[in-house]
């Protein structure tokens, strides 16, 4: 058949030819021999492009397993160095507390937060000099109070603790009104104090200073509801702490 096909074309050429151009049969005749051959190049070469990929497979998977272990290794580097940029400026912070009169700071680092019992384990102890009831301060203000005192460890409890009662004083420009501040729940304090007290929203409150221990002027938040409670012949007032000791790595302790 296709020797009939090619003596066939070969005659119709030779007529084109003669005539001086090709006709509408031979360019028909082209047109059914030219199509096959091109689909069985194309055939051919998309085969060969099949093996050829089949060969490289291996070296490409390896290629993506080291992009992705590369890949890995730079968003570590990228966490670990935002980490540590981190730990420098609360470190900084820390620094940058006053010290008081009299007082000194010994820095330790949070190694166990429990936020179910309301504490933390720190590491330093009675070997730095850390005793029961000092001040746990963070950057922004009094987080917890010290319990319990191991030779290199300690257990503080945050201030947040219904087991935590301060004496504590709401300011404001031009006067100050002392009370009795305590654990409410996880994320608020209640403060008490005399009916008819002069504190409103947005007042800030700190340590009295009242206390041997604890000294006065400590942060501990800002007044976000006030109720009279007449039948108790006092105001009781909710406090949101201004320490989030959840997110805080190091602490200084008031010795």
């Amino acid at each position: 058949m296709l020797c009939v096909v090619g003596i066939a074309l070969g005659g119709i050429q030779g007529a084109a030819k003669r005539a001086g151009r090709m006709g509408p049969t031979s360019r028909a005749v082209h047109a059914v021999v030219d199509k096959p051959s091109s689909l069985v190049a194309g055939g051919l070469q998309g085969t060969s492009d099949f093996f050829t990929g089949l060969k490289q497979s291996p070296q490409l998977t390896a290629q993506n397993r080291d992009l992705k272990a590369r890949i890995a290794f730079l968003e570590a580097e990228a966490l670990k160095t935002a980490a540590e940029s981190r730990e420098l400026d609360e470190l900084r912070a820390l620094n940058s507390l006053p010290v008081h009169p009299g007082r000194e700071k010994i820095y330790g680092d949070i190694i166990r937060f429990d936020p179910f019992e309301l504490r933390m384990t720190i590491s330093v102890g009675s070997n730095s000099g850390v005793k029961p009831r000092l001040a746990v301060m963070t950057p922004e203000g009094l987080a917890a109070i010290v319990e319990t005192v191991e030779e290199n460890v300690c257990q503080a409890v945050l201030i947040t603790s219904p087991s935590i009662k301060l004496g504590a004083s709401a300011v404001r420009e031009g006067g100050r009104v002392d009370g009795i501040i305590a654990g409410d729940t996880p994320n608020t304090l209640l403060f008490e104090v005399v009916r008819n007290a002069p504190v409103e929203v947005g007042d800030k409150v700190e340590t009295s200073g009242l206390s041997r221990i604890l000294p006065g002027g400590l942060l501990i938040g800002e007044v976000i509801e006030v109720t009279d409670a007449p039948e108790l012949g006092s105001r009781l007032i909710k406090v949101f702490p201004a320490t989030k000791p959840a997110l805080s790595q190091q602490v200084v302790i008031l010795k």
